[in-house]
């Protein structure tokens, strides 16, 4: 029998004992799988990356990911003869006539979910009615209900910002709905990309079918990593060309992924679009394949806390009302929620010293101390106004 992958034991251990004791567990077993079964070592490193995230350990998901692609260095951005917008107020203002925009994420970058958090007032007003998400599984619960589950709505939807993105989706009165299919499709070596160009043409297809079906229908799409390059250097076809082919729709392509690859993104406090005479800056290498570029600046950390948080409109700092203790971890549940529901915020404390805080939209809530084995420590309720 050969060894358990660290998807399966990780996802076990969560459903059983809760976030922390699924990170954890992944840590126990690194040598596991870097190193006593080394061909696992790629997938061990780019599965515990969204791990991490799910938790809120930004550098140690990106140092995480960066092992999977074994990078040990980025590449220098020259931004001197540059000038910066703010990304969410130039997209904004960006979005017009398109019947579908679509924006990328990296799956480990849980600060990729704010920009489509953010945009969905704008889309509203500007009569997009759809909002097709990849990592959504077919789950009904979350359409009746309006909030996702642990693992059960999607595995990357685990994470909390990515959950607060799909509230707001329900709230706004959105039509959400998951466009990646499972199928089968067996590798051929004289067509390495049949199986991947199958995928991408079947992800547009369900796009296409929706816009087909209500002409009235305007799609934003939140798809990840490269599914939205608009054109292709070789036989691999992604889902925005393939979606651009079927239908004739031209969308309107934003980047987040490939800003991961530049070092000097430092001096900026928001995510932004880098400007060159007047026009959208895109790195060399992708010029063509996307409209838009954003970058973000490099994690910084307040209070041990992300400070993208403060970013985010909707939400309000929330001070803990407890003594906490390093190596737990606080969770915040909306009351109007079932069990097993993606936490609204979630952190490991790793200092007792610092004064963490939760960051929380408006509603009614249950906060929660655990141990690493989901021992409740304490809870109380507080309401966010």
């Amino acid at each position: 029998m050969g060894q358990e992958s660290p998807f399966k034991i990780a996802n076990d251990e969560l459903e059983s004992n809760g976030y922390f004791a699924a990170i954890n567990k992944l840590i126990e077993s690194e040598k596991t799988y870097t190193v006593e079964n080394p061909n696992y070592k790629s997938t061990y490193y780019q599965l515990i990356s969204p791990f991490y995230s799910f938790v809120g350990e930004d550098s140690l998901a990106e140092k995480s990911f960066l092992k999977a692609l074994r990078m040990t260095s980025k590449t220098e951005l020259n931004y001197d003869s540059l000038n910066s917008v703010n990304a969410i107020d130039f997209i904004s203002k960006n979005i017009n006539d398109q019947r579908v925009v679509i924006l990328n994420e990296a799956h480990h970058i849980a600060k990729h979910r704010i920009l489509s958090l953010e945009l969905q007032d704008t889309l509203k007003k500007k009569g997009f009615t759809h909002i097709a998400i990849e990592a959504l599984n077919n789950d009904t619960f979350y359409n009746k209900n309006g909030f996702p589950k642990q693992l059960e709505t999607g595995f990357y939807i685990s994470e909390p910002i990515f959950g607060n993105f799909l509230r707001k989706a329900h709230q706004l009165g959105f039509t959400v709905f998951g466009y990646d299919k499972i199928f089968d499709c067996k590798y051929d070596k004289e067509k390495p990309n049949y199986c991947r160009n199958k995928r991408e043409l079947t992800q547009a297809i369900e796009i296409k079918n929706v816009l087909q079906n209500d002409s009235n229908a305007k799609v934003f799409v939140h798809c990840g990593f490269a599914h939205l390059e608009e054109k292709t250097k070789d036989d691999w076809i992604k889902m925005a060309e393939f979606l651009e082919m079927i239908s004739g729709i031209d969308p309107l392509t934003i980047d987040q992924a490939y800003s991961l690859y530049f070092n000097g993104i430092e001096n900026i406090e928001a995510p932004i679009v880098y400007l060159k005479n007047d026009s959208v800056y895109i790195p060399s290498k992708k010029k063509g394949y996307y409209d838009i570029q954003v970058f973000w600046p490099k994690v910084n950390y307040i209070n041990g806390r992300p400070s993208y948080y403060e970013i985010i409109s909707s939400f309000k700092k929330v001070d803990i009302d407890f003594k906490l203790k390093s190596n737990t971890i606080v969770q915040a549940f909306s009351n109007t929620e079932s069990k097993n529901a993606v936490p609204v915020d979630q952190f490991i404390v790793k200092d007792s010293t610092i004064n963490y805080a939760l960051y929380l939209p408006e509603g009614e809530y249950t906060v929660k101390i655990s141990t690493v084995k989901n021992k409740e420590i304490s809870q109380y309720n507080i309401t966010v106004q």
